[in-house]
C-alpha cells in the first residue's frame, strides 16, 4: 500500500540519509598538547639537571626527543579531525572527504551511481577494500574510518538509501517489491 499522508517537504526529508564516518580518536588535539608539554618539560628539566652535572650531552638528547615528540603531534593534530561524509537524497550522493588540510567533495545523482563493496580500485588504511562510489567510469573510495567488518553493512545501507532516494516521492522499498 502506497501513503501520502506527509506533505512532500516532509517525504524528501524522510529521503534524505547522512553518514559521518571519523576517526576514533583516544585524546583531543588539546589534550595530546598538555601531554606532550608536560612530558617534554619533564624530560627538560631532568636533563638540565645532568647537564648542571657535567653530562651536557644528555640535554642535547632531550632536546632530540622533544623535537621527535612535537613532529609525532603535529602529524597526530593534522590527521585527528579527519572525516568522510556520505550524504544521500533524491537529487544527489555527495561524498565528502577530508584528509589534513586536504577537502574534496564528489557529487552525483543516484540514479547514475553504484555502491561497490569491495571496490577494486582503493585500499583503506587496515589494507583492506574501501567501498567504492562509481558513476561515469569515475570510482570515488570511502570508508577509511569504519571498521572492515562493518564496511560491507554500511555499503548495503547506502544502496538501500540510493534504491529509496531514486523512487516517485511516497513510494517505500517495502512497497515496490525491491
Amino acid at each position: 500500500m502506497v501513503s501520502f499522508d506527509k506533505p512532500a517537504s516532509e517525504q524528501a526529508a524522510d529521503r534524505t540519509r547522512e553518514w559521518t564516518l571519523k576517526r576514533n580518536c583516544s585524546a583531543s588535539p588539546k589534550q595530546a598538547a598538555a601531554l606532550l608539554g608536560s612530558v617534554a618539560l619533564v624530560s627538560v628539566v631532568i636533563a638540565s639537571v645532568f647537564a648542571l652535572m657535567g653530562a651536557w650531552w644528555v640535554l642535547a638528547w632531550s632536546l632530540v626527543e622533544v623535537v621527535a615528540l612535537a613532529t609525532a603531534f603535529v602529524v597526530y593534530a593534522r590527521h585527528a579531525a579527519d572525516y568522510e561524509r556520505v550524504v544521500v537524497t533524491p537529487d544527489a550522493v555527495i561524498i565528502e572527504l577530508n584528509s589534513g588540510c586536504r577537502l574534496s567533495t564528489e557529487k552525483v545523482h543516484p540514479a547514475l551511481a553504484r555502491v561497490e563493496y569491495p571496490c577494486s580500485t582503493a585500499c583503506g588504511r587496515s589494507g583492506g577494500p574501501l567501498i567504492g562510489l562509481a558513476s561515469s567510469g569515475r570510482v570515488v573510495g570511502f570508508g577509511r574510518h569504519v571498521p572492515r567488518d562493518v564496511r560491507e553493512d554500511l555499503a548495503r545501507e547506502i544502496r538501500r538509501a540510493m534504491r529509496q532516494a531514486t523512487l516517485p516521492r511516497g513510494l517505500t522499498i517495502q512497497d515496490s517489491g525491491f
